[in-house]
């Protein structure tokens, strides 16, 4: 199907012929999908893999509708990309999607679709596959994992506040039993703990609750002077933390408690960074139509091996006792969700900086 003869030389076909048997074997060696698909998606030809990835034997599906194998959620977004590939609207489309397994279940395939239509020796929608459900869960598993880890390291530093709390309500009781005349003052201060015990309990179960992203415009100097309020508790006493807030107003999209815990997790690597004290300093800046947050320490910093590997998950500089890695995968999870991006930067001795980046939400 492939080959069209039309006024070629014996040899050129010849030619073209190893050259598809090589290209065959190459792919057939792989752990990937590749098909070819006419413009309504009916399956054209098949390379398969080692190991196909949703099970089906070969030739099995040859002629068929893969849209058909869609899941219901996603079959909007795939049929779009398909008719932009065939109106030639567009020339790639990458993407995630979920197909249906043989055996009935659903798989998720990281997707690479090339319109190759006027090619007069394709003339298909060239289609790649590649199976990434486990990658997937394994993501899925690690932000549990951080999430669960910061919460056993929050927890500390929540005991030490709600002492606290409960001091002051104490204190604030026996003064209203002994000096009736002063009760309204000390209700007031009861109530003004109990609201700062109520939004203790809310971070930590944010933190600790599975959920999916729940973006929100936020005004980002209010939501972080929130946040850094939870971050000193997590900090050592010598340790200095400095907060810089932008000017005027900067509203984003984000969801809160995502934002909360990728403040947490660099502020606990900062703190291990520093373990004979230092600075730590959360700056926000406005830079056009991005929101720019920048968090500096002044610890013991990384080398380029280091920094080269410090997003890749489970990687980790610290023994197992103590986590189970930097959080920095999960911290750019966090920040790409939200449709933004991380920066790191850093020096043996000199510290680390990272800059994390985000759009803009339109002014009201």
């Amino acid at each position: 199907m492939l080959l069209r003869d039309e006024g070629r030389p014996a040899s050129d076909l010849d030619r073209l012929r190893r050259e598809v048997e090589l290209l065959r074997a190459l792919l057939e060696g792989s752990s990937d999908m590749v098909d070819l698909l006419d413009e309504r998606g009916r399956l054209q030809v098949e390379f398969q893999g080692r190991k196909q990835p949703l099970g089906y034997g070969r030739g099995e599906l040859m002629g068929a509708n893969v849209l058909t194998l869609v899941h219901p959620d996603d079959a909007e977004e795939v049929q779009t990309a398909l008719a932009q590939l065939v109106g030639r609207s567009r020339d790639v489309w990458e993407g995630h999607a979920r197909f249906r397994h043989k055996a009935g279940h659903y798989l998720t395939l990281e997707i690479v679709a090339r319109s190759m239509l006027d090619d007069p020796d394709v003339r298909s929608v060239v289609v790649y596959g590649t199976d990434v459900t486990e990658k997937l869960e394994l993501q899925e598993k690690l932000q549990q994992s951080e999430r669960m880890e910061s919460v056993g390291r929050l927890a500390s530093g929540i005991a030490h506040d709600f002492n606290n709390l409960l001091s002051v309500i104490s204190m604030s009781v026996a003064l209203g039993r002994r000096n009736r005349g002063h009760i309204g003052a000390a209700l007031d201060d009861i109530h003004a703990a109990s609201e700062r015990g109520r939004n203790l309990i809310k971070r930590l179960f944010s933190l600790g609750t599975r959920r999916p992203a729940r973006p929100q415009r936020v005004e980002l100097r209010h939501c972080l002077e929130s946040v850094v309020a939870g971050v000193r508790t997590v900090l050592s006493d010598n340790i200095e933390l400095r907060l810089q807030l932008a000017e005027a107003p900067c509203h984003v999209l984000i969801d809160p408690a995502q934002l909360e815990q990728v403040l947490l997790n660099l502020a606990l690597n900062a703190r291990d960074a520093m373990p004979q004290g230092g600075v730590l300093e959360v700056a926000l800046q406005r830079e056009g139509a991005q929101a720019r947050i920048e968090v500096r320490d002044t610890g013991v910093g990384m080398d380029p091996e280091t920094q080269a590997r410090a997003f890749e998950p489970f990687f980790t500089t610290k023994s197992r006792s103590h986590g189970t890695g930097l959080g920095l995968a999960s911290v750019r999870d966090a920040v790409l969700t939200a449709g933004g991006e991380v920066e790191l930067s850093s020096q043996p001795g000199a510290g680390t900086r990272f800059v994390l980046r985000f759009p803009t939400a339109a002014e009201i």
